[in-house]
């Protein structure tokens, strides 16, 4: 088995993505800490989302039990971390929060748990590609984007215009964590249970088995194409995850306005792990 990783930071002030690579325990994870609507750094200046991946990541290295128990205790030591340090827990907005995707091996099986839009993926020996996870927050991302898309082309606005034009809309989604006609989250909020995807499969004739944040998406040129998901695990595996990282890295600086690939700014942090089941 060879496993390839990768984190790099994005525009934002810290790299608030996460990874975990226990080879011991087998388990593998990819986090994705996401910045608080209202800002929030503690006294070492780590932002919520920072803090919410790093407090997940230490549950994964630490406890023991199974996957969707570990993660469960690390969603409880985030809402009590929260509360510690004074967050308003009453207000979604203000919680600190992180999508993640963590994997369990065993000699046949995979366990995963995930939240957000982070995903898994694997690949078997046919070449198949097997989608297991969902991004669940894309509905509200794409309608994010089509509304900073509108206040940016109507011309007269400038960037802290657009930014709090966009506060309600940001406020509106975090409303939307852990509920039902909303996505999945780790933001210490109980209802986790119900709404983290989980399961195992098969590991017979896996050849390949992805994690990622959502900073490695294959970029898409208009806001209504789905994600091309073969296209990115194929880069991936002709350029390695670490070519491919710096290959989309180098597509968004020649596209720093976001006009040929449509997003929110240009570079959201990326982290993702590749493991390669047949030496």
């Amino acid at each position: 088995m060879h496993i390839t990783e990768f984190t790099c930071q994005g525009i934002g002030i810290m790299n608030e993505d996460k990874k975990v690579v226990n080879k011991e325990k087998g388990i593998y994870a990819v986090i994705d800490g996401a910045s608080t609507v209202t800002p929030y750094q503690n006294e070492e200046g780590r932002t919520g989302g920072y803090l919410a991946a790093q407090i997940l990541a230490e549950s994964l290295e630490k406890e023991e039990g199974s996957l969707r128990d570990i993660v469960l205790l690390g969603n409880q030591t985030l809402k009590e971390e929260m509360q510690q340090a004074g967050v308003d827990f009453s207000l979604k907005p203000n919680r600190w929060s992180a999508a993640f995707v963590a994997i369990k091996l065993s000699d046949k099986k995979l366990e995963y748990v995930q939240a957000g839009d982070c995903m898994l993926f694997v690949r078997y020996r046919d070449g198949e590609v097997r989608v297991i996870t969902r991004d669940d927050v894309q509905m509200f991302d794409h309608l994010l984007l089509q509304e900073y898309l509108a206040l940016r082309h109507s011309g007269e606005l400038d960037a802290k215009e657009i930014a709090e034009g966009l506060l309600p809309w940001k406020q509106a989604n975090r409303n939307m964590a852990n509920e039902w006609n909303g996505y999945s989250v780790l933001n210490g909020d109980d209802y986790l249970v119900d709404f983290m995807d989980n399961g195992v499969i098969s590991l017979s004739n896996v050849s390949k088995i992805y994690l990622c944040t959502d900073g490695l998406f294959y970029p898409q040129t208009t806001i209504n194409d789905h994600p091309n998901w073969n296209k990115m695990l194929d880069c991936m595996d002709e350029l390695g995850l670490v070519g491919y990282a710096n290959a989309l890295i180098d597509m968004e600086e020649k596209d720093r306005e976001c006009v040929q690939y449509p997003r929110l700014k240009k570079s959201d942090d990326k982290t993702g792990i590749m493991i390669d089941m047949i030496d």
